[in-house]
Parts: C-alpha cells; sequence; structure tokens
C-alpha cells in the first residue's frame, strides 16, 4: 500500500532534477512537467522526430531536450536546424534516464534570430517515440518562445536526415533552452573533493557550482598522472545542480592522480579550479590524498 507515495516522491525528485538542469534566465516551450498522451507508440521504424519554432526576440540556444519512454532505447542524437534544413549544431545524448524528459548541452551554444523560423529533433533508432496527435492545431506560446500550427516534424530513416513532414498536427516533444539576450560566463567551481568508493581502483570526484556568473551548462573534468604537467580532458558532464559529481575507475593502485574542474556556458569558459590530488591505497583500495597515505 505504500507503493504510490514511494512513486509520488520518485516523479517530484525526477521533476527537481529536471528544473535543477535548466538554468533560471532560460525558456523551454514545454515546462519539465508536460507529459504526452501517447508515451511510447507502436511505430518500430527508426525516424526523426522535430518541431518548428521562433523566438520574439534574439538569444542562444544552449541545449536540446525530449520526452522519452521506457520503449525508446538506442542512441539518441539531437540536432538544431535553419527552417530550410541547414544544420546548426548537433549533440548525443548521454546519461539518459529510462523515461521523461531528457537534455544535452550543445558543445558551443547557437545564436538565433528573433522572429525566425528554426527545427529541433532528435533522431529515435527503434521507434517508440512519444507523441501526441492533434496538439498543434494552433499557435503554442511559452512567451518569448513559440510553435506554429502543425509544428510537429518528422522523417523516417537516418539520423542525419532533416524532418520536414508532417502527420495529423502532431506533437512529438522535441524542445530546447533558449536564453535571451546574453549571460555572463560561469565563475569558477569550488575546489573537487575526492570520495572513496569500496572497490578497488575507484573514487567520485564531487565539487560544488560557485553562484555570482552565469549559470553553467556543463562542466569539464581535466586529469593529470604526476610528475606529467600537461592537463588532458578527461569528461564533460551537464549542469545538473548546486553539487556535481563524476565517477573515476580502473584507477592503478599506489599511483597518484591529480583533478581540476572549470564551468563553462554560452559566453565563456570559468577558470579550472585548484587541483585535487588522491592515490588509490594498495591494501584497503580506498582514496586517500597523499599525506594521509603512508601508514595506513
Amino acid at each position: 500500500m505504500r507503493t504510490a507515495p514511494r512513486l509520488l516522491v520518485r516523479y517530484l525528485l525526477s521533476v527537481l532534477l529536471i528544473l535543477a538542469a535548466i538554468p533560471a534566465h532560460a525558456a523551454t516551450l514545454f515546462p519539465p512537467t508536460a507529459t504526452p498522451a501517447i508515451v511510447s507508440d507502436q511505430d518500430t521504424a527508426a525516424v526523426v522526430l522535430g518541431m518548428r519554432w521562433q523566438s520574439s526576440v534574439a538569444g542562444t540556444v544552449t541545449a536540446l531536450r525530449f520526452y522519452k519512454g521506457a520503449a525508446n532505447t538506442g542512441t539518441h542524437v539531437g540536432r538544431l536546424w535553419t527552417s530550410t534544413g541547414t544544420q546548426l549544431a548537433s549533440a548525443t545524448f548521454t546519461g539518459e534516464t529510462a523515461s521523461g524528459w531528457q537534455q544535452r548541452a550543445l558543445p558551443t551554444a547557437v545564436t538565433i534570430q528573433a522572429n525566425t523560423v528554426y527545427v529541433v529533433s532528435y533522431h529515435a533508432p527503434v521507434g517508440r517515440y512519444s507523441a501526441n496527435n492533434n496538439y498543434f492545431t494552433s499557435v503554442i506560446s511559452a512567451p518569448p518562445l513559440s510553435a506554429p500550427v502543425s509544428a510537429g516534424v518528422y522523417r523516417y530513416g537516418t539520423a542525419t536526415g532533416f524532418p520536414n513532414q508532417t502527420w495529423q498536427a502532431s506533437n512529438y516533444w522535441v524542445d530546447v533552452v533558449f536564453v535571451s539576450g546574453t549571460i555572463p560566463p560561469p565563475q569558477l567551481p569550488a575546489v573537487p573533493i575526492m570520495y572513496p568508493i569500496r572497490f578497488t581502483g575507484n573514487m567520485q570526484l564531487s565539487w560544488d557550482y560557485t553562484p555570482g556568473g552565469g549559470t553553467p551548462t556543463e562542466y569539464v573534468i581535466e586529469s593529470n598522472i604526476p610528475p606529467a604537467t600537461v592537463w588532458t580532458q578527461a569528461a564533460t558532464t551537464p549542469y545538473s545542480g548546486p553539487t556535481s559529481t563524476w565517477d573515476v575507475s580502473n584507477m592503478t593502485p599506489g599511483a597518484q592522480y591529480c583533478f581540476r574542474v572549470y564551468a563553462r556556458n554560452n559566453a565563456g569558459s570559468s577558470p579550472a579550479s585548484k587541483p585535487v590530488c588522491a592515490t588509490i591505497h594498495p591494501g584497503t583500495g580506498l582514496a586517500c590524498v597523499p599525506s594521509t597515505c603512508k601508514g595506513e
């Protein structure tokens, strides 16, 4: 009898996580609480789903979004286009949840003009996409964004196809994260902290958002193995709230590893944080900073 309350709590937590991923100054056409009537369509053909949209003010698109059901599996690639099919940006969705809204920051934000139609899309390699028929029978607005009549578009085939066909004014639940005007670059993140995971060769890196600048769209993690002095990119992770984490795996026991993090958004990048260095202790498999490794 406690299943329903638990499901409600999980749903509310998922909504809060989605809200945290959308900066306060950003706009989307569909709110994080919006859900489709058809969560997973029975169609199993590979297809590109999209939406025509525009903004009443100039600004930048910083991320792409789409809603998925649990049956919509495989690798999803999002794209931003002009109204005539020129690709402006693309991004592969990573770290997806089983269902719900998925969001991926663009590698570089795209500047768009006011009152100009664009198309946002994603590729569903096994079909089973989310949809509402007879949805765009009139203009849908969430200022400054809007979508025209019959805004939903599709195209069967490969991931690179430009969607330009319509069916029964359908909505395929694809969206953008839009920032009007300009925003400042983010502040540098707080110094990361290393936490041990109780399996040899694994740690978790954790750091906090620093207020004062623009909200990051993502963080870049860089690594270094002393005595080397060159920092190399190890991973990127989308901004998802005040505290971010990244799991470090396959570390060699006894070797020292150093990491640092910097934030970026469409306005630029922050300086890198101060580095944190740690070692996987050969005996315990736990992480320790250099000053505490001896004698453990």
